[in-house]
C-alpha cells in the first residue's frame, strides 16, 4: 500500500501533518481509502483529495481541482478534473491555503449536488 511507503518514506512527517489537518478539517465522518498508489480521502462518498509522497515532498491531488478558484496559485495539472498541489513544506501559509482548498472543495461539491437535483426537476417536467 502507498500508504505503508509514504509513513515509512523520507516525507513521512510532512505526510502525517497534512493527513491529520486533511481529517481534522474534514471531521469524524471522513473516510480514509487506502489502495496500492494512494490514499484517498472522501465524505459522505464525495472525494475531496488523495496524498502520496513523492520526490520533493507531498502531493495533494484535489479530485474537483478545475472548479475550485486557485486562490493561492498552487494548483496545477491539465486534467479534466483533477489538479494537484505540491506540499514542501509546512508552515502557516501552507496550512491556510489547504484548509481554503479543503473549504472550496466542500463548496464545489454542494454546488454539484444542487445541480444534479435540478437537472433531476427539469428532466421530469420534460417528461409529463
Amino acid at each position: 500500500m502507498q500508504f505503508d511507503r509514504d509513513v515509512a518514506g523520507a516525507h513521512a512527517e510532512l505526510f502525517l501533518s497534512v493527513r491529520a489537518a486533511i481529517m481534522e478539517r474534514l471531521g469524524a465522518e471522513v473516510h480514509e481509502k487506502l489502495s496500492e498508489n494512494i490514499t484517498s480521502y472522501f465524505l459522505d462518498n464525495e472525494g475531496y483529495c488523495y496524498l502520496r509522497t513523492q520526490e520533493g515532498g507531498v502531493r495533494i491531488g484535489w479530485f474537483r481541482g478545475v472548479t475550485i478558484e486557485d486562490r493561492f496559485g498552487l494548483l496545477h495539472g491539465k486534467g479534466k478534473i483533477l489538479r494537484g498541489q505540491l506540499i514542501t513544506h509546512w508552515d502557516a501559509p501552507t496550512q491556510k491555503a489547504v484548509a481554503y482548498y479543503i473549504d472550496a472543495t466542500a463548496q464545489a461539491l454542494v454546488e454539484r449536488a444542487i445541480e444534479k437535483e435540478m437537472l433531476k426537476i427539469v428532466h421530469k417536467k420534460g417528461h409529463r
